[in-house]
């Protein structure tokens, strides 16, 4: 009974303590003064280098959160020292989370701009 309170609770931490998976990651709110007085040019490059960005930290999110899992089931399964390896990290999350609120201000910006090219404005 002992031990499978022990499994259950490192269970719950594997499951609390764990980095959260990218696509559960909201956007952050971002201005859209911010590219406001861009040209349609300066736009697509933006938003390439926020894609490219995207990607990147998105990329660090996955590779984190497996990280946490497995140090999750090492200390469920082995020993407790493992759990506290586990950092849950926010860092990269907090990143991810506004540069997925920059790509949406830029879109709005490019949308609003009519900027050829734009993805919610592909039929110019």
């Amino acid at each position: 009974m002992r031990i499978a309170k022990i499994c259950l609770l490192g269970i719950l931490i594997v499951v609390g303590g764990c980095a959260s998976k990218p696509e559960d990651i909201q956007a952050v709110a971002y201005p859209d003064e911010a590219y406001a007085n861009l040209s349609c040019e300066q736009i697509a490059a933006e938003r390439m280098d926020i894609q490219d960005k995207v990607l990147d930290a998105t990329g660090k999110q996955k590779a984190e959160r497996k990280s946490d899992v497995a140090w999750g089931w090492t200390g469920a399964l082995l020993f407790a020292p493992a759990l506290l390896m586990m950092d849950g990290n926010e860092e990269t999350a907090t990143r991810l989370a506004i540069l997925k609120g920059q790509y949406e201000s830029i879109e709005r910006v490019s949308a609003g701009k009519r900027c050829v090219g734009n993805q919610s404005n592909s039929s110019n």
